[in-house]
């Protein structure tokens, strides 16, 4: 089964998560920090990223950037997540494969990863 990395600062939202897509399935790592989520990307090779903007340190755009600009996972799908608007988002530019409005529907984020892995 695929791989999802999971990168927010909530604990509480790692844990929902995580035990929502593992029971999908999934296999899960979840990461608090954009730098952590660097670290662990040295061994994880994901499928889908799915990361939160607002992080303190390294938000969400800047670690996008990082993982795109590496070229160690040219191929990782990339959920952008956040409780502002995307067109609030466009003023720093990231290069993401979907985004979700927080709060969401647990259904729609499961239908933009399998969209997004091509999975049913």
């Amino acid at each position: 089964m695929a791989s999802i990395l999971i990168v927010d600062d909530e604990l509480s939202n790692t844990q929902a998560l995580s035990l929502i897509l593992s029971d999908e399935g999934y296999d899960v790592v979840v990461s608090a920090s954009g730098a952590t989520a660097l670290s662990t990307l040295d061994t994880f090779k994901p499928d889908l990223i799915l990361t939160d903007f607002m992080m303190p340190m390294m938000n969400g755009a800047q670690l996008v950037k990082a993982v795109r600009q590496s070229g160690l996972h040219p191929n990782a799908k990339i959920v952008m997540m956040s409780g502002a608007s995307e067109e609030s988002l466009l003023s720093v530019q990231s290069y993401y494969d979907a985004f979700l409005r927080k709060p969401f529907d647990i259904d729609r984020l499961l239908a933009q990863i399998n969209r997004l892995l091509g999975t049913s």
